[in-house]
């Protein structure tokens, strides 16, 4: 009878370390994702047609163990019948006592008995246990092996599962970066319909009294270099301001890291990188709000008084950056 052994290349696979132990900052491509869940699919389904394979050489192995432990039983019930009637003239019967005993091993293994057997008898009892020890050892491995394989099987469906939740996880951030620039798209298609709302007619007074207006700003005044930045500063004009001016303005705050990303909208979107820094600082407080630390939402975009939770989430700081910089151009800064 032969014993079938784990391939080596399967039982690396199930040793490989499982991708949610790798320190990587961020996750692998959905492709990459979804082809390592196929790979481990393909790895479980042969791990599991070879344990069948082993199961069912375990079964038909105890089968023959068992009808060959059945006629090593007749050969040991004859030998032992031979021997009773061989050695009955011993005196007080030890030897006989003995050999009749249940226990084969133990009367073929005692020097008296041994000294009191011809060396055929000794011989036939001996290879007897022999056969029946190798057997038995036979049964031990394969029924190891068989515990083995399992085990590999279990790991690999382990880091199947691990595999799953990083696809998961993909999917997850894909739906909602396209859930983003949906809603981006509604508001942007809302704020191109929209009509003006008609200026309610104020009503006669019968005795009209001075109303003081406050004068209301100038026209915007160009930006850029060595220029004040008011009121009345034109945010669609370059600020004139560098990624090292930036940089040491919010040194040592959690917005140090967005600099590059101030700059990026305004070239991209044409809104003055200064307000974009200025409104971020004031509305996360230099980067310390829960809005900010939660939501990665640096303007409290969407966030009410009566509602502060409803503040739109952002899945990273540039992504907030970019679509508020538009946000503010099409609806703040693109005349009518």
């Amino acid at each position: 009878m032969t014993i079938l052994m784990m391939p080596n290349s399967l039982v690396l696979a199930a040793a490989s370390p499982s991708p949610s132990s790798s320190a990587s900052p961020s996750l692998p491509s959905l492709q990459a994702a979804q082809a390592q869940v196929q790979s481990l699919k393909q790895l479980i389904a042969a791990q599991q047609a070879k344990q069948t394979q082993l199961t069912a050489q375990l079964a038909r192995l105890q089968k023959e163990l068992k009808h060959e432990h059945q006629l090593i039983n007749q050969q040991m019930t004859s030998l032992k019948n031979l021997l009773a009637a061989e050695y009955t003239t011993t005196p007080e019967g030890s030897t006989l006592a003995i050999i009749a005993s249940p226990n084969l091993q133990s009367a073929v293994d005692s020097q008296i008995t041994l000294s009191l057997l011809s060396s055929a008898d000794t011989a036939q009892a001996k290879s007897l246990l022999k056969e029946l020890k190798a057997e038995k050892q036979q049964e031990a491995r394969l029924h190891t092996a068989s515990i083995q394989m399992a085990d590999a099987t279990a790991k690999l469906q382990a880091e199947e599962i691990v595999a799953s939740i990083q696809v998961a996880e993909i999917q997850a951030q894909q739906a909602a970066a396209a859930k983003a620039a949906q809603v981006a798209a509604q508001e942007a298609a809302a704020a191109a319909t929209a009509k003006p709302t008609p200026k309610p007619t104020p009503k006669p007074t019968p005795t009209p009294t001075p109303v003081v207006t406050p004068t209301p700003p100038g026209p915007p005044v160009p930006a850029g270099p060595n220029v004040p930045f008011t009121v009345n500063t034109d945010l669609t004009q370059p600020s004139g301001i560098t990624l090292g001016q930036i940089q040491i303005f919010l040194a040592n705050t959690p917005l140090e890291a967005d600099s590059q990303y101030f700059l990026q909208a305004e070239q991209t979107n044409h809104v003055s990188a200064i307000y974009l820094v200025a409104d971020a600082v004031l509305e996360t407080g230099f980067g310390t709000s829960t809005i900010y630390l939660t939501k990665h939402n640096l303007f409290g975009f969407e966030a009410y008084t009566s509602d502060p939770g409803a503040a739109m989430s952002f899945p990273s700081d540039q992504a907030c950056i970019s679509y508020v910089s538009w946000y503010v151009s099409v609806n703040y800064l693109t005349p009518p």
